[in-house]
């Protein structure tokens, strides 16, 4: 484009140039007068030529820096999916003071590990935030067809442990002590979370492929 642009601008010298000169060598007679007309119109010409190259610039300027930004929103996205540790240390501690509050027949808040949870909690649903944030920042920049490029959001990522959460408090809620079916809530939350973020990760990795080059 830079390229382009240098050029532009000779064309718009030495077609002046070209003109001036045109004009005092050729200004008494009638030929001259034709020479002179037609070299400004080729001057006209030139800056027409030279203002469509800068419109097109400004346009292609605006697309780059669009595509800089989308590139960029990606990356961010990209950076905040490896909390599949995050999000199991949530659901064991969840199944172990369900089992915990059972065996003791104490409420879950009186709970020695009750501290210890919230701990793991409270990191869960802060990766979540800052997954969910730059996952909007990201589709600021993408078309609906190019939202449709990914499986999964993080929200389904976020329902799918909270949905495990809720399944394993109804065990508490309803006095059963089948630690064993706990356990295999748990198992099975813990490895469609990795799946879940798997999927983001390649989802991801793709769509630059594909869309960004």
């Amino acid at each position: 484009m830079n390229k382009v642009l240098v050029f532009a601008l000779l064309v718009c010298f030495f077609s002046g140039a070209i003109w001036g000169v045109g004009g005092m060598s050729f200004s008494g007679s009638e030929l001259g007068v034709s020479i002179k007309d037609v070299l400004e119109m080729g001057s006209y010409c030139a800056t027409i030529f030279v203002a469509l190259i800068g419109a097109k610039t400004l346009t292609a300027w605006q697309s780059q820096f669009k595509h800089s930004e989308k590139y960029k929103a990606i990356k961010s996205f990209q950076n905040k999916l490896y909390g599949e540790q995050v999000g199991e240390v949530y659901l064991y501690s969840t199944m172990q003071q369900v089992m915990d509050s059972i065996n003791q027949g104490a409420p879950m808040g009186l709970l020695d590990g009750v501290k210890f949870f919230q701990e793991r909690s409270q990191a869960w649903v802060s990766h979540c935030f800052e997954m969910e944030q730059a996952w909007a920042e990201m589709t600021l920049f993408l078309s609906e067809s190019e939202i449709k490029h990914f499986n999964i959001t993080p929200r389904d990522v976020e329902n799918n442990v909270s949905d495990a959460r809720m399944i394993m408090l109804r065990y508490y809620e309803d006095g059963n002590n089948n630690a064993i079916e706990i356990y295999k809530v748990c198992r099975s939350a813990s490895e469609n979370l990795k799946e879940n973020f798997r999927s983001l990760r390649t989802d991801t990795n793709s769509f630059i492929k594909l869309v960004l080059g």
